[in-house]
């Protein structure tokens, strides 16, 4: 099992959310999109299995909910 089984699982479960939403934004350089693990009403939400990817699913979560306006 991987981490998008988990998503999957847990986010319309735990979170009534919806899993990998997509979202475009604009930046100074150009254009890019993001993918949310779990995009609920009021909140997103980024699952990390590790270490490593809990410090990135922090930051993932706060830039996240910037574009999304959560």
């Amino acid at each position: 099992m991987n981490e998008a089984y988990y998503i999957t699982l847990l986010c319309g479960a735990l979170f009534g959310g919806t899993p990998e939403t997509v979202h475009g934004f604009s930046y100074p350089g150009g254009a890019a999109s993001i993918r949310v693990d779990c995009e609920g009403k009021n909140r997103v939400v980024e699952f990390g299995l590790d270490k490593r990817s809990s410090l990135d699913s922090i930051q993932q979560a706060m830039f996240a909910a910037d574009v999304t306006g959560k």
